[in-house]
């Protein structure tokens, strides 16, 4: 062995000798059995490396299988010495891939030129040693890409993934060999895995090639192996999504790709239907794991393009002219209930979802989906046999297909309410437990369900009144079950918190749900969504809150209350049904409140020592000692601690959604002539000692510091119309009779005396001279019944550009009176008309309009 590497480092035409020949295969069968030991001495040799590989350093002799099987030695010893490779072999790796040299050029350019493969007299049962060297390039850039010790940069990348695309290219046209086209697009596949963007140097060409390849696939798809046929969908679904902005840009390529990945679809769904057999198990391959058919890589490729494409002529024309639609739904209504077509009715619901998102979706209107899927989605039967269906996976199907119906209620409103109704009627029970199974069990699929099914009541509540007539059970029934997941919500999220919470008695269940929630962050978020969700579902469900305040004559008999009078923290509930309280709300809000508090305390405490960040601190920030007040152990807020990983525009969106039915459920309360006024008197004295953080938060944060986090600034909350007044357009009558006496007397009246010093003044003067300046400022301002003349007040610019009158009082006189006077008598107040409208902070925060609102229903007997 060791005469071996001698003789073939001195003259590499000596390969073609027998006897060498079998001594590389030798060692190529002790690296191919994990037997390098045997070898051990040899290795030692400083020189060793570069001996063996130094046949890719000479001229190359066509037609030896020596090549092949020293790229496999390499592979191996890269896979096995991985971050502990020798220095010699190091050293020979880098002399390969070094852009400088033309090694590397040279051997891409022998592998896909495929010498020796005209030759007609090929064994039957051998492998070719064109095929042979091509196979081992594929194995040794697969462990290329995940093990080389040094970096390859574009220039390396692109030398690889070129000549590989042009020779699959030429092959589908040709389709001489099966083989090659297998083996090249599986190469693709890997080198597109792991470089992924750098793969595409030209990108404008590469987009054509997409689109050759495609074109040439659907013409020969049937024609195909199996494993080219799933690289060449897995090549074409990257790709474009990568290339998306290229693809666009040219509506030709675009519109060929899109039929193209559509003739492939066709004939995967119409052979999926053809074979549809009664086995409902799932298909394993030869590793164990459950084999993936074709046609989801298919319909993933179609989703790729149905969701980055806008609408181009003819399409529409062609999507119908396929029946690509009615064949879908189809095959849906074939696989929904068989659990061996499992990936297939998921691929086909994500498809359907991005059908209806796209500029397409007229088209099924037309299709009668509510006759295809509204029975096939009822939850097949449970089982304990091999062949039956697991919960988790059902209620990803189930997940899929409600998205698929929230997409249809949010493009075709009306023109789809009445069915989204129907499935709602037909699948209440299954829905009612959706909402309600993040209660059972918390993990992500039961979060991602309960979220679908929100996401589409979201939708339909938008419709209530068709709602109500044509189905009222249901929306009862869902309405209370929103209730609860309210109330679930909280107390999961409190539950976590406690369980992380050393002074709180142990706790099993909280306890793993808090170590699932620390370990995924995403499921407190998913939680958090739910949350905002389902208290944007009960919002459509409560008074107005501008009607609230605004309209005296509001019918308060056809609201009914969904927030019982109680101020207690949740707390662990059997009850299906757990009734949502005052309590559970101020919870929720304490609990965000908290939680995006912490931002700021992070910020402030790694900027407090620089100026810069003692500047940004508030100077309205009170002491400690308010704040130790505000977290009272006996008070609800307390129990709230913030949760860890809450997204801070997350947490905003649902602590406004929160505050909106607090402030709507409490006025509402408050207004109401049955409820008792000890109750009334309840509700003001509780959000009055349990609002205080969020209070501090809006004077602390939102006041000072909301221009740091523009999601936090929540503006124009709306308009109110007002109703013309009588009494005060007497009033205005009245005042402005006396400003055109007064300007007549001002006339005639001498001007009143010049100011003396405050030492030598009288009592009986000021008395004199603010009678006069009262009597000469008696104007009337406009004060609407409601409290919205008392919310966050604007910048000293806007006052002076609003402000349209002026009332003057002694206490802000000074000596130069008399000309203030005089400009302020100018201006008029006007008349009250239904034109009229009074604008709730529409340059101010919402937050800050919501702290206002607390306190009028705290401070105010309404």
């Amino acid at each position: 062995m060791a005469d071996y590497l001698l003789t073939v480092k001195t003259d590499a035409k000596l390969l073609h000798s027998p006897i060498l020949a079998c001594i590389l295969e030798l060692f190529h069968a002790l690296w191919k059995n994990n037997m390098q030991i045997l070898v051990k001495k040899l290795r030692e040799n400083p020189n060793f490396w570069e001996y063996m590989t130094s046949p890719l350093f000479s001229e190359i002799q066509p037609g030896l299988k020596t090549y092949s099987q020293i790229f496999n030695i390499l592979g191996i010893e890269l896979f096995v010495s991985r971050g502990k490779l020798e220095q010699n072999l190091k050293t020979v790796l880098e002399q390969f891939f070094d852009t400088n040299k033309n090694h590397l050029d040279k051997w891409i350019d022998f592998i896909f030129s495929f010498y020796g493969r005209l030759e007609e007299d090929e064994i039957v049962d051998q492998v070719p040693v064109w095929l042979s060297l091509l196979t081992s390039w594929k194995d040794f850039m697969t462990i290329i890409c995940k093990c080389l010790p040094i970096s390859l940069n574009i220039a390396h990348k692109a030398k690889m993934v070129a000549p590989c695309m042009n020779a699959l290219l030429t092959e589908l046209e040709n389709l001489k060999d099966g083989r090659l086209v297998v083996i090249l697009a599986e190469l693709h596949v890997i080198l597109l895995a792991n470089w992924k963007d750098d793969c595409f140097e030209n990108r404008k060409s590469s987009a054509k090639q997409i689109d050759n390849l495609l074109s040439n696939t659907a013409a020969v798809y049937e024609c195909l192996h199996i494993r080219a046929i799933r690289a060449i969908l897995s090549i074409g679904t990257v790709a474009i999504s990568s290339l998306d902005y290229e693809i666009k840009a040219n509506s030709v390529t675009a519109q060929s790709i899109i039929r193209s990945v559509t003739h492939i679809n066709s004939i995967e769904l119409e052979k999926l239907i053809d074979n549809v057999s009664d086995n409902t198990g799932p298909v394993h391959n030869a590793n164990g794991k459950e084999e993936v058919p074709p046609v989801v890589l298919s319909l993933a490729m179609l989703e790729q393009c149905l969701d980055l494409y806008d609408l181009y002529s003819g399409l529409s024309q062609w999507f119908q002219s396929t029946k690509f639609i009615n064949k879908l739904l189809c095959c849906l209504q074939t696989c929904l209930q068989n659990r061996r077509h499992y990936y297939t009715s998921l691929a086909a619901l994500r498809c359907l979802t991005a059908y209806a998102r796209g500029p397409f979706n007229k088209d099924l209107l037309m299709s009668d989906v509510d006759q295809f899927l509204w029975l096939q989605l009822l939850p097949p039967k449970f089982e304990n046999g091999n062949t039956s269906w697991k919960p988790q996976e059902w209620w990803r199907v189930y997940a899929y297909s409600l998205d698929f119906i929230s997409m249809m209620v949010m493009k075709h409103g009306q023109f789809f309410v009445s069915d989204a109704i129907t499935f709602v009627g037909v699948h209440l029970e299954h829905l009612v437990e959706a909402v309600l199974l993040p209660r059972q069990v918390y993990n992500i699929d039961a979060l991602n369900l309960c979220a679908s099914t929100l996401n589409l009541v979201v939708q339909l509540v938008k419709y209530e009144s068709t709602w109500r007539l044509q189905n009222i059970n249901s929306l009862i029934g869902i309405m209370r079950s929103i209730s609860a997941c309210v109330y679930q919500c909280v107390t999961l999220m409190l539950r976590t918190r406690r369980a992380s919470d050393a002074a709180q008695p142990p706790d099993e269940q909280a306890t793993s749900i808090a170590q699932t929630a620390h370990t995924q962050p995403v499921l407190h978020s998913r939680t958090l969504e739910i949350l905002h969700m389902a208290t944007l579902c009960l919002l459509a469900f409560s008074p107005d809150l501008l009607s609230l305040l605004a309209d005296p004559g509001l019918d308060l008999e056809r609201w009914q209350p969904l927030v019982e009078l109680h101020f207690g923290a949740p707390k662990i509930s059997y009850d299906p049904f757990p009734q949502l309280t005052f309590g559970t709300i101020l919870s929720a809000i304490c609990l965000l409140t908290r939680s995006l508090n912490h931002a700021y305390h992070g910020e402030e405490g790694s900027g407090s020592r620089s100026p810069r960040g003692r500047r940004r601190t508030c100077s309205c920030s009170p002491g400690e000692r308010r704040t130790a007040r505000a977290d009272s152990v006996t008070s609800a807020s307390s129990a709230a601690s913030a949760p860890p990983h809450l997204d801070e525009r997350l947490a905003a969106a649902a602590l406004e959604a929160a505050t909106a039915l607090l402030a709507s459920q409490a006025l509402l309360a408050v207004r109401d002539i049955s409820v008792p006024s000890r109750h009334k008197q309840l509700v003001r004295r509780e959000l009055a000692s349990e609002l205080t953080m969020f209070h501090d938060f809006v004077r602390k944060r939102i006041l000072c510091a909301a221009h740091t986090r523009p999601h936090l600034v929540r503006n124009k909350l709306g308009a109110w119309p007002l109703p013309p007044d009588d009494e005060e357009v007497r009033r205005i009558e009245e005042a402005r009779k006396e400003r055109n006496l007064c300007d007549e007397d001002e006339s005639s009246l001498p001007p009143p005396p010049p100011p003396k010093r405050a030492s030598h003044d009288s009592m009986r003067e000021y008395i004199l001279r603010k009678h006069y300046l009262d009597k000469c400022a008696r104007t009337p301002t406009k004060e609407p019944p409601s409290p919205v003349s008392h919310s966050t007040p604007t910048s000293d610019k806007k006052k002076d550009n609003s402000r349209t009158s002026k009332r003057v009082s002694w206490a802000d006189s000074t000596r130069d009176s008399a000309e203030s006077l005089d400009d302020s008598l100018q201006e008029v107040e006007q008349l009250y008309s239904k034109l009229t409208d009074v604008q709730i902070n529409n340059e101010e925060d919402y937050f800050h309009f919501m702290s206002v609102v607390f306190l009028y229903i705290c401070q105010t007997d309404l």
